[in-house]
């Protein structure tokens, strides 16, 4: 029997590459509507070629390797590919019986359909193997063919017939994709393990079955009923890993959940905030009230008589009276004697007078003394200058005694974080860290719809995730630990010299490892990129951490 080798698989979806085209002849005619799952890996020729070039740009693979075609052949049954096509798109599909009995069923392009149906004959007989189209149709499980004969034969429906426009096109886009039916796998035998790492009030919380976190039966039954389908590509090049997932919901659980979010845009203030930053961060078309009842079930954790509880509930009552637009966010590290932490953060939203309050009335409840560990904000009304223009002066201090000590007195500063917020027309702007010169910088490129100062680098890591998502994150995760490093080591927090190789990365030009997250008419929408070059710096500093970095104690 040929088994479709998990090894294989992932080494397969880990080496794929985009090759977008819904006009393509497909054999989707042939996978009954009902299958566990399809798979599509777009000209194997094309996808290990893409593969090496992208593991040579991580340094992952030698200059040399043993020729992959050999272990593809034996996995489809065809050691030779005898009249296969190396260069058209393969497809595979798992099909699943009433009784949860699985087979796997092979749909190879081919160059001579009477060569390759002699070889899998001589192995698999006659009644596997069938033709369809250009593709030859087989399996080692006699009644998973019967099945596709049904299918091609019109007598039960095909997954060409039920696709939805947005699953057919991602189906097709990545080298490696394939569709996942929660329906059918919820007709194979249920592990006696399987349950989800949550707590079960969080499903009771957005209304789930709270039995699904601990009853292997009730989460397939859960699933199943909120989820119709799952497709995922996978797209490699010489320059970077991408994965693009869609979760198509069943019923209207799910579609309830995200009621009143608001269909994302192109970002406005993302592009605009501050160079040179190592995590950006981009959120739109939340309703204010889903953040209302965030904070809502956060006072409902607390003490009834607690000072705390009181404050978050008035913010709570104020977000019922605001529009919530984008919010965008940039951290980044800056000089360690005035703390090296750097944000800006902007909030395009009306009333922003109201916003203005709500962020005083959050900074004074964001006050604490617990853990060894005391932070205090003040806010000082009109008291700072930015650009011109007047804004309220901010202070964070944080004293942390103990383990730790110096890492807070680094990112923070001994005299405490200083910054800035006002409120214009359409927006509150919020400006931590880095002094007066970095403030007015921040400020003066918001202000710029020029697209003159516009951050070109961080635009083209937008470009390679969806146009449109609710949810962006960007961060350059190697040089942010660097970054974090180099200003330990001025801080005092870090007691071993920096390798100058390290310091070099971090010097040069900013690349990010991208996510993103969007809600569409076609379900939930979820992108990451990944750049080879973050690959392989993440792989110097993580060594460079496991040999030599000993952190201070205090």
């Amino acid at each position: 029997m040929f088994r479709v080798p998990f090894a294989c698989l992932a080494a397969l979806v880990a080496v794929s590459t985009a090759v977008a085209d819904t006009d393509v002849e497909t054999p989707l005619a042939a996978v009954p509507a009902d299958a566990l799952f399809v798979g599509r890996l777009a000209s194997p020729e094309a996808t290990l070629e893409s593969a090496h070039a992208f593991l040579r740009a991580a340094e992952f693979l030698p200059k040399r390797s043993n020729d992959p075609f050999a272990a593809i052949g034996t996995w489809i049954g065809n050691p030779r590919l005898a009249g296969v096509d190396r260069s058209a798109n393969w497809w595979f599909a798992g099909l699943v019986d009433a009784d949860g009995r699985y087979s796997t069923v092979f749909l190879i392009p081919t160059t001579s359909f009477v060569e390759a149906r002699r070889t899998l004959e001589a192995t698999l007989g006659r009644s596997r193997v069938h033709r369809s189209g250009r593709w030859i149709v087989y399996s080692t499980d006699e009644a998973a063919v019967l099945q596709v004969r049904n299918t091609m034969d019109g007598k039960q429906e095909s997954l060409d017939d039920s696709l939805g426009k947005a699953e057919r096109e991602l189906l097709l886009e990545g080298e490696v994709t394939v569709r996942v039916s929660p329906a059918a796998a919820a007709r194979l035998p249920v592990p006696d393990d399987l349950a989800l790492p949550v707590p079960p009030e969080w499903l009771e919380r957005i209304g789930l079955e709270m039995s699904a976190a601990t009853d292997p039966k009730a989460l397939v039954k859960m699933v199943n009923a909120n989820v119709r389908s799952l497709t995922l590509a996978v797209r490699v090049s010489p320059g970077g890993l991408g994965l693009e997932l869609l979760l198509d919901p069943a019923g209207d659980r799910i579609v309830s959940l995200v009621s009143g979010w608001q269909a994302p845009t192109r970002s406005e203030w993302s592009t605009r905030l501050p160079e040179e930053q190592l995590v950006y961060l981009g959120l739109q078309g939340v309703p204010s009230s889903a953040v209302r009842g965030i904070v809502e079930n956060a006072v409902e954790e607390m003490p009834r008589r607690s000072e705390l509880r009181r404050r978050l509930a008035g913010i709570g009552e104020t977000l019922g009276e605001i529009e919530l637009g984008e919010v965008a966010v940039s951290v980044g590290l800056g000089r360690v004697e005035q703390g090296a932490l750097q944000v800006a953060k902007v909030v395009a939203v009306d009333p922003a007078d109201k916003v203005l309050e709500l962020m005083r009335r959050e900074y004074e409840s964001t006050a604490f003394d617990a853990f060894e560990t005391a932070q205090r904000v003040r806010v000082e009304t009109g008291g700072a200058t930015v650009a011109g223009r007047r804004a309220d002066r901010l202070r964070v201090s944080v004293r942390r005694e103990g383990v730790g000590r110096a890492w807070f007195d680094t990112l923070y500063g001994r005299d405490g974080l200083e910054g800035a917020l006002l409120a214009e027309e359409g927006r509150v702007v919020q400006v931590m860290g880095g002094g007066r010169a970095f403030a007015d910088s921040c400020l003066r490129r918001l202000d710029d719809r020029t697209g003159r100062t516009g951050n070109r680098v961080l635009a083209a890591s937008l470009g390679r995730l969806p146009e449109n998502a609710n949810l962006v994150l960007l961060a350059d995760l190697p040089s942010l630990a660097v970054g974090v490093l180099r200003a330990g080591l001025r801080g005092g927090a870090v007691e071993e010299e920096l390798d100058p190789r390290l310091l070099d990365e971090f010097d040069r030009e900013r690349n990010y490892t991208g996510m993103a997250v969007g809600l569409e008419p076609a379900g939930l929408r979820v992108a990451v990129h990944v750049p080879a070059v973050q690959i392989r710096r993440t792989r110097t500093v993580l060594g460079f951490l496991a040999s030599r970095v000993r952190l201070g104690g205090s």
